[in-house]
């Protein structure tokens, strides 16, 4: 069987995503992701993008939540910095 082209590939693809836009909340199908997201920071961080910071574990549960956000905040500002960085040392026309 040959295998589809791009634009084919594409264009079923957009249709099952569109499809399932339509049966289901996407707040429901990426809840469990987007959790364990959030809840990573609990324990510390590290990406490739920022250097690894462990949050004490003999600290009040309010406490970790605080700093585990703040670690959160951190790594989407260390994105963004990235981000500015590779688009302004492009060229512009």
């Amino acid at each position: 069987m040959p295998r589809p082209s791009n634009s084919k590939a594409r264009q079923a693809g957009r249709k099952g995503g569109l499809t399932k836009a339509a049966l289901y909340d996407p707040r429901d199908a990426t809840a469990a992701a987007r959790m364990a997201f959030r809840d990573s920071f609990q324990n510390g961080h590290a990406c490739k993008v920022c250097s690894r910071i462990d949050i004490p574990a003999d600290l009040p549960a309010a406490e970790r939540h605080r700093r585990a956000e703040a670690l959160r905040k951190r790594d989407f500002v260390s994105l963004a910095l990235q981000r500015t960085r590779k688009t302004s040392s492009g060229s512009r026309p």
